[in-house]
């Protein structure tokens, strides 16, 4: 999936582009949704003891972070896929149109 999109047939940009889209949801069902669900947790059990809000907020800053982090992964991916379904579309009118 590294070569040039110039440089791939129309069948691989089909099948790269199958596979990230696996790997997107994969990463957003594994990865992404899990850590999102835990900040919403930390979120929604902040204490008034001083002592737990502040290792909530430290744990809120922290699952902020990872979070970050799987959202550029996730933009990663994305554009990657954007890209290649462009040029499919690309592909498919040009052949199409003769």
């Amino acid at each position: 999936m590294s070569r040039p999109l110039d440089d791939l047939t129309l069948r691989e940009k089909v099948r790269d582009a199958a596979h990230l889209t696996r790997d997107l949801v994969e990463h957003l069902e594994q990865s992404f949704q899990p850590v999102a669900h835990s900040l919403r947790k930390l979120v929604r059990h902040h204490d008034e003891d001083e002592t737990t809000a502040r290792a909530t907020d430290v744990g809120i800053r922290n699952t902020v972070q990872q979070i970050l982090e799987r959202e550029r992964y996730t933009s990663q991916i994305d554009e990657r896929l954007e890209a290649l379904c462009a040029a499919i579309v690309s592909d498919t009118r040009r052949i199409l149109n003769g």
